[in-house]
């Protein structure tokens, strides 16, 4: 039997989690909207940029190229 304490969490993990995937769903159809344009960083672009920047580092070594020669799409 779950605890009404655990799924009151449950209830509000869940709804976190849906808020930041209608944001991400929404930023990934601006994204396709602006096609190839390059992305213009700024200070809240951080967690963005580190996670774009460990992927290519991965995709790198498992290629054995240099990561500047890793093309991620958006």
């Amino acid at each position: 039997m779950i605890r009404p304490a655990t799924e009151e969490l449950f209830s509000e993990i869940e709804r976190a989690f849906k808020e930041d995937e209608d944001v991400l769903v929404a930023q990934y159809a601006m994204l396709r909207r602006v096609g190839d344009r390059p992305l213009i960083n700024i200070a809240s672009d951080g967690a963005r940029m580190q996670a774009r920047l460990a992927l290519e580092r991965k995709i790198a070594e498992e290629r054995n190229i240099p990561r500047d020669q890793v093309v991620t799409l958006v």
